[in-house]
């Protein structure tokens, strides 16, 4: 409505917000290590007689690396791919009581992004001028420099609500003030 039609600003909301929708959980963690074009690309480039191995750091039973800070990663053979099979199967349960990764660090911080994006999306539209279009854009893009997983997304979150913080600075800063209402004198005894 401001810049008179769809442009940059919706193109910005609309990357930004499906990535924070699109995280990339367990479950499809497991749906892409299963894709048949995968398995199928792998025995291609390494022949059908290689042995698989995967590297991961299961959430519920990852130690924390006492030299690294981070999660530890794991070794699984070829073994584990009927178990990524049956976990990707699972996905329907995602964000369901039955989910046993809902209650983890990684999803409550994926689901809280996901909030405070929808409120900061309603907000940035309420207060939308023609003047301050392009750092709404930035404001709302600025989504999409969220990165990583674990405690590399973390890092990234934490640099993404300070680069955010000082937008909105900026966009406060940038409202005209509003008349303030005269307050009521007040009585003052003689």
């Amino acid at each position: 409505e401001v810049a008179g039609k769809a442009g940059p600003l919706t193109v910005a909301a609309a990357k930004a917000y499906f990535k924070l929708l699109a995280y990339k959980d367990e479950y499809e963690v497991a749906r892409l290590h299963t894709r048949s074009e995968f398995l199928e690309d792998l025995r291609e480039h390494f022949g059908s007689a290689s042995k698989l191995r995967f590297h991961f750091s299961p959430p519920l039973f990852a130690s924390i690396d006492p030299e690294t800070g981070r999660p530890k990663k794991y070794e699984f053979g070829g073994w584990v791919l009927p178990v990524l099979r049956l976990l990707a199967s699972l996905k329907w349960m995602r964000g369901k009581w039955l989910d046993p990764f809902a209650r983890s660090r990684d999803r409550r911080l994926e689901r809280e992004l996901i909030v405070e994006y929808e409120q900061l999306l309603d907000g940035i539209v309420a207060g939308l001028d023609a003047h301050k279009l392009d750092l709404a854009i930035d404001i709302l893009g600025l989504a999409e420099s969220i990165k990583g997983y674990g405690p590399i997304k973390e890092r990234s979150v934490a640099k993404y609500r300070e680069q955010l913080s000082k937008l909105l600075s900026s966009w406060e800063a940038s409202t005209p003030s509003q008349p303030r209402s005269p307050e009521p004198a007040q009585a003052t005894a003689a």
